[in-house]
């Protein structure tokens, strides 16, 4: 088991510069400069504050983070109860990442107001993550937790790492991603505190994050059939 506390010297990717934006005018997101955490009200603050709660006592958090509409409202939710210089969005890179998903996620942090550190991933070279079946997932997650506690943790400071599991995800059973995290002791604080999906959306529309009706998008990997090969080739041509 990989601690995520070992302190290692941290390995960067490099970010894209300056990218254009990913919204057409008239989309909510091409509006938006920032987040609006003071907006919300009703349940999606009651949640907001039980996150605050699951976070209490972490003073710096690493969030395993893609720029989706889970991960994104999970780290503006940190970034509300933490503050900005206590939170750090943790992407994974690696050839299964579309480009245009890796500019979507620097766009969102920007909106949230969140570091982002980009983490080289190598699943790709693992032989088991290759073979493309069922545990592809559990791979691909256990290369960026690995990554993430041998990388980042220790220079960073962080004491704790999450990722955006919600509640619905919990109950499901085709999410092998979900063993990597408790391998690896990753926090899930929507999860924990039962934000279903469509309160997940709601807590996001409320803060203004331009994701929030953002449909899944799955890595470049899942678009090839189970059974057959995952290889840079094939990444590159999809």
């Amino acid at each position: 088991m990989t601690s995520l506390r070992q302190p290692v010297p941290l390995t960067l990717g490099t970010a894209p510069s300056a990218p254009t934006s990913l919204f057409a005018p008239g989309h909510p997101g091409f509006e938006v400069e920032g987040m609006t955490p003071d907006a919300l009200t009703g349940e999606a603050l009651e949640l907001a504050e039980a996150v605050s709660a699951e976070l209490e006592g972490v003073r710096k958090l690493g969030v395993a983070y893609s720029g989706g509409v889970d991960s994104a409202t999970l780290l503006a939710l940190a970034v509300r109860a933490l503050g900005t210089e206590n939170v750090v969005a943790l992407l994974g890179v690696s050839p299964s990442l579309a480009r245009r998903e890796r500019r979507l996620a620097h766009q969102v942090a920007r909106v949230i107001g969140a570091e982002v550190i980009e983490v080289p991933t190598h699943e790709g070279e693992n032989p088991d993550y290759q073979k493309n079946d069922a545990a592809r997932c559990f791979h691909c997650k256990d290369e960026l937790f690995t990554r993430i506690g041998e990388d980042v943790v220790g220079e960073h400071s962080l004491d704790a790492v999450a990722y955006g599991e919600n509640a619905d995800d919990a109950t499901r059973h085709d999410r092998p991603g979900a063993g990597a995290a408790t391998r690896h002791r990753v926090l899930r604080p929507l999860s924990v505190v039962g934000m279903t999906k469509s309160q997940v959306r709601e807590v996001a529309r409320q803060m203004s994050l331009p994701v929030a009706d953002k449909p899944a998008a799955p890595c470049l990997a899942s678009r090839i059939p189970f059974g057959e090969s995952v290889t840079p080739e094939k990444l590159r041509q999809i």
